[in-house]
């Protein structure tokens, strides 16, 4: 299919799709400013080597790939369920879903970075799970630095905090996008539930030899010198309608009265109007050698 006969939906219902994309587009703005708002607490701190200039033959990694496993360890932390709980423990407060609320990532080899999550509602709570957060942390360090023989520091946790919301023109933007998609989705999902052709290849599914006109105007406006020449280039052809409004314009024949030895059927289809069941039925009766013109709007 090429792409300008994919977009042809769009083509036969201009005003209908940019009325669905206004409407689908403020609605998924309204929808985007209405969600919740979110705190995010970020706890960052680095880990380093307590000896630095001793070398770590267990492992035999020096000083800054120890603490890169190290850092590694920590950020595991936050999946731990017993580390979560410990934490809502230390603070006596009650996280709904916590286990998704916070976050742990290693960055640049040591950096270690602790992300909280709290809605609008719990953001009172935020300072003092974080708080919590890194009561558990020094205490769960401090154990494994008393059971490893080369031991590890950490620097000052430091606390930051922001309000999250999602930018402006990144609701805009994401809102033209879906609603795009969406009123497109639309068209062609109101044409394929009534059973009509939509596009060219599906003609071509049951016609694919056949000669094929396609004309891009509206019907009443069309190239009528274009028209006949490509009617005339057949042997006695007889036209068939297969919209309602092709009754109102063209001379056309009745099916009982095409002689299939001498007469040559040449289908008019109008995309949105004709139904798939139609042409599945002049295929039944006519086979596939026959002329086809294809109104696009």
């Amino acid at each position: 299919m090429k792409l300008k006969d994919f977009f042809s939906p769009l083509k036969r219902h201009e005003l209908l799709f940019f009325i669905l994309i206004i409407l689908l587009s403020g609605s998924i703005f309204g929808i985007i400013k209405l969600l919740p708002k979110s705190e995010k607490t970020t706890i960052y701190f680095s880990i380093k080597p307590a000896q630095t200039t001793q070398q770590n033959t267990l492992t035999n990694l020096d000083p800054t790939e120890s603490s890169m496993k190290i850092a590694d360890m920590i950020a595991g932390w936050a999946k731990n369920p017993a580390f979560r709980e410990d934490i809502l423990k230390d603070s006596d407060i009650f996280i709904n879903h916590f286990k998704e609320k916070i976050t742990a990532r290693k960055q640049n080899r040591t950096n270690v970075f602790w992300t909280i999550s709290l809605d609008m509602e719990e953001k009172k709570y935020s300072k003092k799970i974080a708080q919590s957060t890194i009561n558990v942390f020094e205490k769960n360090f401090e154990e494994f630095n008393q059971n490893n023989a080369f031991p590890f520091e950490h620097t000052r946790p430091q606390v930051f905090r922001e309000l999250k919301t999602i930018p402006f023109y990144w609701s805009l933007f994401g809102s033209a996008f879906f609603g795009l998609i969406l009123s497109f989705y639309i068209l062609y999902l109101f044409e394929s539930i009534l059973g009509k052709v939509s596009f060219i290849s599906q003609i071509r599914e049951s016609f694919p030899h056949s000669p094929l006109l396609k004309i891009s105007e509206k019907t009443g406006t069309h190239d009528e010198k274009l028209l006949e020449q490509f009617i005339l280039t057949f042997a006695s052809p007889r036209l068939i309608g297969t919209f309602p409004k092709a009754e109102e314009i063209f001379s056309l024949t009745e099916k009982n009265a095409i002689d299939k030895s001498v007469d040559t059927p040449i289908l008019l289809i109008q995309l949105g109007k004709t139904t798939i069941q139609e042409l599945e039925n002049l295929e039944a009766i006519f086979g596939k050698e026959l002329g086809i013109v294809v109104f696009e709007k």
